[in-house]
């Protein structure tokens, strides 16, 4: 079965072709009846009329007109003699030349029994025959251009041309007067009409049948290149990306193939670009993944030594403060035990808390704030040193936002236990609409920043990769002997 491609263009091929026979027919037809009903006919018989006056003159050869040389001439060029015994419908149909001097006599004609040699007819009885050309002095005519010597006429069904016999001296031989036998007069509108729908079915017909052949077999060709285009698209979607279409001329079609092996080609190049990627970022992967082994080891020792390791050098504080107090106040050891005791469980809650993915106890279900102000209480009772605690704007805010700032603030008052003898602690949290500040002020004996001994540079440190974690920045403010500032900015999200 025919491709709907194919067969459109084969339809459009017919249809064009019969419109155009159509039109031509038209035109054929339209022009001959115009040229029937028109004197196109008899100025045709009057050019011939011509050509055989000037054919006399040349075959006369500068010989005089004879009533001999006429009749070999009229042989030679093939008029076929009429006689008496001609049917009239036969003579019609014939064609009538009479040759005759400059006076009207007759010097030879192919109707000798009606126009016989040296016989002078009726001239006006002629029909069509120019009289006033005729009677144009001899001494005027060899003036005269001999393509201007010539007439034509119509006479009912006759077609009539007469011109003068011109010597090349300009010397007036004679008249042809030629009558064109079987011109039919015009059609009428009938007969236009049927033969115009004659014509038109049979060239329909003709052209049907040769317009389907050479159209089919050329929308054949067409719907065969795109059909393998088609199938070449359909395997390059299907993933083979070899598919291409062979090219062989310079067409639209061609042009469309050539633009289809460069999108392949493009394509072909594309996937291998990313299959590079693709191994390319598998290798990134497992190298990420052995930073993330190494990034988690890093955050456990930060955690253990934030969380536990202040913890026990707390209880070991606390536990050498009861040595010294077990002698001389045995009262005062005994809450030390406690408060001993209530750290050993802290530290206990810490390390569970470290096993569950290392979130701080003190965060659990409470939020930042609590757990803040939960820490500088125990912090100020260990330590016999106030805090003071302001909360500004309190919210929620993610977990991670949540344990970096605590961690960092459980890291700030330990370096101050450690190693600011101060007497006096400030901790500002504020809740902005953008950020989360949190301000560590205390007024011990200060240092510089800039060259701190290795037991604070390893908190510091520690901070700064907390704060940095979740997009924030640890800023520090301090001068020896007029104690520090820790302040700590954190983006909200």
């Amino acid at each position: 079965m025919r491709s709907g491609l194919q067969r459109k263009l084969t339809l459009s091929h017919l249809a064009v072709t019969l419109i155009s026979v159509a039109i031509l027919v038209i035109l054929i037809l339209g022009g001959y009846l115009i040229y029937l009903r028109t004197d196109l006919t008899a100025l045709w018989v009057g050019d011939q009329a011509f050509f055989i006056a000037d054919d006399i003159a040349y075959f006369l050869d500068g010989s005089p007109l004879s009533e001999e040389l006429v009749e070999e001439f009229i042989y030679d060029v093939g008029f076929d003699p009429i006689t008496p015994s001609d049917d009239l419908e036969d003579i019609y149909y014939e064609d009538w030349i009479i040759i005759l001097d400059p006076d009207g006599e007759v010097v030879g004609s192919n109707d000798a029994w009606r126009y016989p040699p040296g016989s002078l007819p009726e001239l006006e009885q002629l029909p069509g025959f120019d009289m006033d050309l005729f009677q144009t002095a001899s001494s005027e005519l060899i003036s005269e251009d001999p393509v201007d010597l010539v007439s034509s006429a119509v006479e009912g069904k006759d077609h009539i041309g007469m011109a003068a016999i011109i010597s090349y001296n300009y010397e007036h031989l004679g008249w042809v007067y030629y009558r064109a036998g079987g011109v039919d007069a015009p059609f009428d509108s009938a007969q236009t009409i049927t033969a115009l729908v004659v014509v038109l079915v049979g060239g329909a017909l003709i052209a049907t049948f040769v317009s389907g052949i050479a159209g089919g077999r050329l929308s054949l060709s067409f719907s065969q290149r795109l059909q393998k285009m088609s199938r070449a698209s359909a395997a390059l979607a299907a993933g083979n990306l070899s598919s291409r279409v062979t090219v062989e001329g310079n067409d639209e079609i061609d042009q469309l193939g050539n633009q289809f092996n460069t999108m392949a080609d493009q394509l072909t190049a594309q996937m291998h670009d990313l299959r590079t990627l693709a191994e390319r970022n598998i290798m990134l992967a497992e190298e990420a993944r052995a930073l993330a082994a190494v990034e988690e080891r890093n955050r456990l020792a930060r955690e253990l030594h934030d969380a536990v390791k202040q913890q026990i050098f707390a209880l070991s504080l606390t536990a050498n403060s009861i040595r010294q107090l077990f002698e001389k106040d045995q009262g005062k050891a005994a809450e030390r035990l406690a408060q001993l005791e209530t750290q050993a469980r802290d530290v206990h809650l810490e390390m569970d808390a470290l096993i569950k993915q290392l979130r701080p106890a003190s965060l659990e279900d409470r939020g930042l704030a609590p757990a803040i102000t939960e820490l500088a209480d125990k912090w100020a009772a260990q330590h016999e040193t106030p805090v003071d605690l302001t909360v500004r704007g309190e919210r929620e805010l993610p977990l991670n936002i949540e344990q970096a700032l605590y961690r960092i603030a459980q890291e700030a008052l330990n370096n101050v236990a450690r190693h600011a003898e101060a007497s006096q602690v400030t901790i500002v949290l504020e809740y902005e609409t953008d950020t989360i500040t949190l301000t560590i002020t205390d007024n011990g004996q200060g240092f510089d920043p800039e060259k701190s001994q290795p037991p604070q540079s390893l908190g510091l440190r520690s901070m700064n990769e907390r704060a940095a974690e979740v997009g924030g920045k640890v800023t520090i403010n301090s001068t020896t002997g007029k104690g520090t500032q820790l302040q700590v900015s954190v983006p909200s999200t």
